[in-house]
Order: structure tokens, then C-alpha cells, then sequence
């Protein structure tokens, strides 16, 4: 029932889990695949994981001083930006660590507004129920997106690995782009 009140919300979440657990499973073999060492390749997985953890906060206070909406179209619009640039910046070095912090930073900044806007909108028995639906949609899309993945990696190759992941978020982003310009009086 959560869904239709917060389909939105809902669907950052379950974005935000398919990166996390596609990068999770998959980054260290993509960077494998265009021939960086081992180290290396559990390396980039790392800066990822820092830019997450370092980022939250700058996105959190963005969306409290700013607009949350804004922010989330943001953050999922450098996620996508992300997913293109990835098969380049491996390939140029230098390039690869600034853009895995960022990237990191802005697809799991997703799921910090998406919190941020259910606490906003939702208090007592509320809240609880759209915690556990965000629960829910975080193991759905840590389920569907290794597996998605990996199948299409298993059918086209690593390569394909980085748009598996914008496939979410291309989805989001047009619900997102869809909701502020067609129904601004919109509740979410």
C-alpha cells in the first residue's frame, strides 16, 4: 500500500540498492577485465565506497538548505553521467578516481534525499511502514540488480556492466523529470 502513496521515494531506493550491490559485486571485475592489477581493481572499489561515506553529508545538508527534489535529480543525473563516463575514465587513469568518488557520492546521495524525504513526510505508524517498505525495496533491488547484471555480463561481457546500472536510473530520471514539469502539484 506504501507504494502508491511514495512510488517515487520507493524507486530511489530500489535504485540506489541495484547500484549498491552491482558495484559491489561486479566493479573489481570490470576494472579486471580493462587490465588493472588485482590491487588496483579492489582499490577503485574503495574510492567508491569513500566518496559514499564522505559525500552524505554535503548532500544532506544541500537538501535541507536547498530544494530535496533538486538534489535528487542531481544526485541521479551524475549517477547516469557516471554510468557513460566509466568505460572512458578507466581507460584514462587520472580520470577514474575523482570520477568513482563522485559517482559513489551521488548514487548512494539518492537514497540519503529519499530518507530524508519519507522522515519529512511521514511520522508515528507512518514511518515505520515506510521504513519497512524502503526494507523492502533495498533487498528487491540488491536482488534484481546482481543478477540482471550478471546475466547480461554473462551474455555481452563485463563491458556491458555500467549500463546495466543506468537502467534505473534512466527510469528514475524520467519519472523524476515527468513528476516536476507535468505534475508540479504533485504530493511527492
Amino acid at each position: 500500500g506504501f507504494m502508491v502513496l511514495a512510488p517515487l521515494l520507493l524507486l530511489a531506493v530500489l535504485s540506489a540498492a541495484y547500484f549498491d550491490q552491482v558495484v559491489l559485486s561486479f566493479l573489481p571485475l570490470y576494472a579486471l577485465y580493462y587490465g588493472l592489477p588485482q590491487a588496483t581493481a579492489s582499490f577503485a572499489l574503495g574510492v567508491l565506497i569513500v566518496g559514499n561515506v564522505f559525500l552524505q553529508y554535503p548532500m544532506g545538508w544541500l537538501a535541507d538548505k536547498t530544494s530535496r527534489s533538486a538534489v535528487m535529480l542531481a544526485c541521479t543525473l551524475i549517477t547516469l553521467a557516471g554510468c557513460f563516463l566509466l568505460p572512458v575514465s578507466i581507460r584514462i587513469g587520472w580520470l577514474l578516481w575523482p570520477m568513482l568518488f563522485v559517482w559513489g557520492g551521488a548514487a548512494f546521495g539518492v537514497y540519503t534525499v529519499a530518507l530524508a524525504g519519507l522522515g519529512d513526510r511521514y511520522s508515528g505508524p507512518m514511518l515505520l511502514t515506510g521504513s519497512a517498505a524502503f526494507g523492502l525495496m533495498w533487498g528487491l533491488g540488491g536482488i534484481v540488480g546482481p543478477a540482471s547484471t550478471g546475466v547480461a555480463m554473462q551474455l555481452w561481457g563485463p563491458a556491458v556492466m555500467p549500463f546495466t546500472l543506468a537502467v534505473p536510473f534512466v527510469l528514475f530520471t524520467c519519472l523524476l523529470l515527468f513528476r516536476r514539469y507535468f505534475l508540479p502539484a504533485a504530493a511527492e
